[in-house]
């Protein structure tokens, strides 16, 4: 089997060289004998012959060619293995040049030479010893046009290498830059600067500093927006490059194909010229001759197929030809993508670094928790709020509807003496008629008369009339005094139901007021977390700041060292002298090192004390996070199941007010039909002799009060004589005085407070009932338009509803008719499509492939492409 993929391999190789090298010259004369329609043998077995010969040879070229191409591919591994670790430590060296220079000016006021990394090999020159056998040729096509990088990758690495050579240079500069300034450094320390003098220099560095770390956030959120942009580009550039190398798949692929019918092409050529080899050459015979008309025809055929064979070819070669041109410029757009994507991660090199950095994670990762927090605290008490305001509006509405029960159950009231005081005028009437038929019976036997009969007559019907109609009145009033039991049953019920509501929203306005204290407790937790913050951001300044100043320390050691060494070469230089001044000068330099030395001694230890302060503050600051975060967790458990019982007795005053509701419905109906009671009761008098009774007694009474008043004043005119009298005998007689005194304008403010009181409750029950009434009256017609709209939705629904399903039913037989089409076969637009062509996947019906397979020249129907009978697949669909 490996051996046949061999054989199979190396022959379209052959093809891939043989069909871009010219055709051989001795193939010309062979057209106009094809043209001529002329078949010599003898001619035709020498060309078979050459053809054979020239076979061989390029055979043989062809395997001297693959031992050569196998070396030169085993030589260019090592050379791009060589190549890459060159590159990967010329990369290093790039960073660690970039890292230095950095480093040497972190403040950024010198600009620092950017580096040019190589570009990656495979872009220049790819490793192809992952590339199979038949995709050789492939890659020699993509490849063919990289002729003219050879200048370009002279001309990088030359600019790689200045850039190199720069970037040393500027990195030698800044080390005799530090070099100088040290030694002013040294040259400063000998002239021993006052403390006054180096405080205000160290406060000028600290200074530089805090400028330099604004200047480096504000440097860090560019990089960051800059990283964003970038990130976007790239992430476009990444899917146009996938794009351009799907493309270039697609074009392999049909370079194969174009490819395979050309090996399949002269496979069929080699057997025409076979057949045409194996034709006896000679003088004809008889049975010859009578067989010539069958070789013409035979000959005529073959070079039919040659000529065929031959427009095919030039076909392929000129399809081959546009494939390797747009397999050219595919490749490259595809290098001019690889180098603009190097060039965005070269510049990208820094803000990676400083992005992944442990402090920006840190401090990213903090902010995060801090944003969380805050967001969560602000939604409780957002939901707090929105609680404690939905309570108010439900105190609200009960206590309106407890106002309305009361108007309620005085109306009744006022009903049920109304109803008495008929009742009293019905038994009145009811003896009046008595008396009435008695004096009827008298008249009748005294006298005869029939004028005084009839009149008489007319008085007991019109009395019996009268006497249906106080019935029928009776009745109506009985009912209503029946309804007014059950209704002032119902508002004794309701009232209990009241008071117990009542009692509920006092426990859930606590609650309330409860939950009021632990959102402000939670909005000062907040305000605590938010200074933890900052503090936070603090102690990360001033650990920021720490490393800073160790690194000053390390830079003082270095320059206490340089000293040292200046104060030896100085003693040195001082032997030559007295050794009175050597001895002096030395002790003194001696002594100001001595006092450096302890300073900065003393500076490293605060610094690990502060340092230790600022641990000991941390863990102090994460151990009362988590207390908080875990008192937080227990509050919103709390919350949740204050929210839940909350939602539960909404629930219950939901149902109780709309049994309210109810009642309240109930209530406008009393109120109707007592309206019309009074309508009709309005010819009664007895109601207005009822009412200015009411109002002789309520007179009396206030005259009744009013003496009571003054009777009240006159006994206080008497005790404050009797007290005025015993103010000298005690002072506790004096005591008892103020006391009553204070009594007295207590009751006197009351009474006045209470008649105030009933005067303005009077006026507003007034009002109320005239309210109630007119809201009841447009509630009704609300509820009544409400209705009215319902019923207009359904029966709009209900039509919108069934217009949808017709036209979803339309739509997809639609949708099923064009899947129909779909599945038929393209030729006889009649049978369904069963079997498919391998090469081209388009599907046919099997009787339409089957004449197809008949004819000699097997097309597909839909695009033209070759097929043979191991090409075509049934397909169940």
């Amino acid at each position: 089997m490996g051996s046949t993929e061999e054989s199979e391999r190396k022959r379209r190789h052959s093809n891939n060289h043989t069909s871009l090298s010219p055709p051989p010259k001795k193939q010309q004369p062979m057209a106009p004998v094809l043209e001529e329609r002329k078949a010599d043998p003898g001619m035709l077995q020498y060309q078979n012959q050459q053809l054979a010969q020239k076979l061989d040879a390029q055979r043989s070229e062809i395997h001297a060619l693959e031992d050569k191409f196998n070396q030169l591919k085993s030589k260019q591994t090592s050379f791009d293995e060589t190549l890459i670790s060159v590159n990967r430590c010329w990369k290093e060296l790039v960073d660690d040049l970039e890292l230095l220079a950095v480093n040497a000016h972190p403040d950024g006021t010198t600009e620092v030479p950017v580096l040019e990394v190589a570009p990656p090999v495979s872009s220049d020159k790819p490793d192809t010893s992952s590339v199979i056998p038949e995709e050789t040729f492939l890659q020699r096509l993509v490849r063919s046009s990289a002729s003219t990088e050879g200048d370009t990758l002279d001309a990088a690495l030359n600019s790689r290498r200045a850039s190199t050579v720069k970037t040393m240079s500027y990195i030698v500069q800044v080390i005799q830059s530090q070099r100088a300034k040290h030694d002013e450094l040294t040259s400063m320390l000998k002239n021993q600067l006052s403390s006054d003098v180096a405080g205000k220099a160290l406060q000028k560095a600290h200074d530089d500093l805090l400028v330099e770390t604004q200047s480096l956030r504000t440097a860090m959120e560019a990089l960051h927006l800059k990283h964003k942009e970038i990130s976007s580009a790239m992430t476009a550039m990444e899917d146009s490059r996938l794009k351009d190398r799907a493309e270039i798949g697609r074009l392999t692929g049909e370079l194969e194909d174009t490819l395979a019918e050309l090996d399949t092409s002269r496979r069929k050529l080699a057997a025409a010229l076979r057949n045409q080899k194996d034709l006896p050459p000679g003088p004809p015979t008889p049975g010859a001759v009578t067989k010539e008309p069958g070789e013409k025809g035979g000959v005529y055929k073959t070079s039919k197929d040659i000529r065929d064979l031959e427009e095919l070819l030039e076909r392929t070669k000129a399809l081959s030809e546009c494939r390797l041109v747009d397999l050219q410029e595919a490749h490259q757009k595809n290098l001019n993508l690889a180098e603009q994507l190097r060039r965005l991660q070269d510049s990208h090199i820094d803000e990676q670094r400083v992005i992944s950095s442990r402090p920006y994670l840190l401090l990213q990762d903090q902010l995060k928790f801090f944003k969380a927090e805050l967001d969560r605290c602000q939604a409780n008490a957002e939901r707090f709020q929105a609680e404690r305001d939905s309570a108010l509006r439900h105190e609200k509405e009960v206590s309106l509807k407890a106002e309305a029960g009361e108007a309620a159950r005085r109306d009744v009231a006022v009903a049920e003496s109304r109803i008495t005081a008929l009742e009293a005028k019905l038994q009145q009437c009811m003896a009046d008629r008595d008396d009435l038929q008695l004096r009827v019976e008298e008249l009748n036997q005294l006298s005869g008369r029939k004028d005084t009969v009839a009149e008489l007559k007319l008085m007991i019907s019109t009395l019996h009339k009268e006497m249906g109609m106080m019935q029928l009145q009776l009745n109506k009033y009985k009912d209503a005094a029946h309804e007014v039991c059950s209704l002032r049953a119902d508002s004794h019920s309701m009232a209990a139901v009241l008071e117990r509501k009542k009692f509920e929203f006092k426990n859930l306005s606590k609650k309330l007021a409860d939950q009021a204290i632990e959102a402000d407790v939670f909005k000062e937790e907040i305000r605590v977390l938010k200074e933890s913050e900052q503090e936070l951001k603090l102690i990360l300044d001033m650990y920021e700041k720490e490393s800073i100043e160790s690194r000053d320390i390390l830079e003082i050691q270095q320059s206490e060292c340089r000293a040292r060494a200046q104060i030896q070469r100085l003693q040195e230089a001082l032997d030559e002298h007295s050794l009175e001044l050597r001895v002096k000068t030395a002790n003194e330099a001696e002594a100001a090192c001595q006092q450096r030395l302890a300073a900065a001694e003393a500076e490293i230890a605060e610094l690990r004390e502060r340092l230790d302060v600022s641990d000991r503050d941390k863990m102090e600051l994460l151990e009362t996070i988590k207390a908080k975060s875990e008192e937080g967790d227990a509050y919103i458990s709390e919350i949740e199941t204050i929210g839940q019982a909350y939602e539960d007795m909404q629930t219950q005053n939901q149902r109780l007010l709309q049994q309210i509701s109810e009642r309240d419905d109930y209530n406008t109906k009393l109120v109707a039909e007592s309206l019309k009671a009074k309508q009709l009761q309005t010819s009664l008098v007895a109601e207005k002799q009822s009412i200015s009774g009411k109002m002789q007694l309520a007179t009396s009474a206030a005259d009744l009060q009013k003496q009571r008043a003054a009777r009240f004043e006159e006994q206080v005119r008497l005790q404050l004589d009797q007290l005025t009298k015993a103010a000298d005998e005690t002072r506790h007689s004096n005591s008892a005085v103020e006391v009553a005194r204070r009594k007295l304008a207590e009751a006197e403010r009351e009474v006045q407070s209470l008649r105030s009181a009933l005067e303005v409750s009077d006026k507003e029950l007034r009002e109320r009932g005239e309210k109630t009434n007119d809201v009841l009256v447009v509630l009704e017609n609300e509820r009544f338009e409400k209705k009215r709209l319902e019923n207009e939705l359904t029966v709009l629904k209900t039509k919108h509803t069934t217009a949808q399903e017709n036209a979803l039913v339309e739509k997809l037989q639609e949708e099923v008719n064009k899947y129909r089409t779909l599945l038929k076969c393209s030729v006889c637009h009649d049978r369904q499509k069963e079997v498919a062509i391998t090469k081209c996947l388009h599907l046919f019906c099997n009787p339409c492939i089957q004449r197809n397979l008949e004819i000699r020249h097997r097309k597909c129907p839909g695009c033209g492409v070759g097929f043979g009978a191991g090409d075509v697949r049934h397909v169940y669909l």
